[in-house]
């Protein structure tokens, strides 16, 4: 008997899938997406470090069943994994395109430590409170004073141990808040461009600063399950600052 788990790496980039980008005064921004440089990138850097599990990637459409990305902001994430677990694999690591490992021990240590601990976080270095709307605190039950002080998780890198009973009820609660179209989004109907707390639209509270989408929510129910085992990700990771989209790219 093989009591090896199955074990991918998971990712998505589609072009145009933000869909339309406007700039702070409401005009809308003409651009070229950068993403099938990136994801080419990805492929490229995973191939040489012979990754032994299989790498995943959505580049041309939406997993299924996925809301869009103006309903719930970066949902696709969710259902990445949800489709990796559907075909029967154990361990999953979501990376986002830009990012990608130091070598093949950090990557394969990674994976250890998702077995060991059921998940694999990275600090983020902001605090829940500060990027929570008013609105995914309602719907998940949440006080703001409890989370003022509580730093989240970064959502570009995360891993998952579907044998483990607390990182699939940790799945299922995150699942949920992706298709609410409320606990992402922050408010039902508010366009990504939203990202900041501009004019007030996520909380009047002046020490919102805007909303995170499927990283706050992966923070607050992590912090809910005191799933608070965290690392660094420049200790396992290198970011592809030379992809990163700043505005318009040609």
């Amino acid at each position: 008997m093989n009591n090896n788990p199955k074990i991918c790496i998971i990712s998505l980039a589609i072009n145009g899938l933000y869909g339309d980008i406007y700039d702070k005064k409401g005009n809308k921004k003409e651009y070229k997406t950068y993403f099938n440089k990136a994801i080419s990138h990805f492929k490229q850097k995973i191939n040489e470090l012979n990754f032994k599990g299989d790498l995943l990637i959505w580049d041309k459409e939406l997993p299924v069943g996925c809301p869009s990305f103006r309903e719930s902001p970066f949902a696709f994430k969710i259902f990445c994994f949800q489709e990796a677990k559907k075909q029967g694999y154990d361990v999953v690591l979501w990376m986002d395109s830009v990012i990608y490992p130091k070598s093949s021990f950090w990557l394969n240590l990674v994976f250890a430590l998702i077995r060991r601990n059921g998940y694999f976080f990275v600090n983020d270095f902001t605090y829940i409170g500060n990027w929570c709307s008013d609105y995914t605190l309602e719907k998940l039950k949440v006080n703001r004073e409890e989370i003022m002080d509580v730093k989240g998780v970064r959502a570009i890198v995360l891993g998952l141990d579907f044998k483990n009973k607390k990182s699939n009820l940790f799945f299922k609660k995150w699942l949920k808040c992706a298709c609410d179209k409320v606990s992402f989004a922050g408010k039902k109907g508010v366009p990504y461009y939203y990202l900041n707390n501009m004019n007030k639209i996520f909380s009047k509270d002046p020490r919102v600063k805007g909303h995170r989408h499927d990283q706050t929510v992966a923070s607050i129910i992590a912090w809910e399950m005191n799933m608070d085992k965290r690392y660094e990700i420049k200790d396992f990771f290198h970011i592809n600052r030379n992809l990163k989209y700043k505005g318009k790219i040609n």
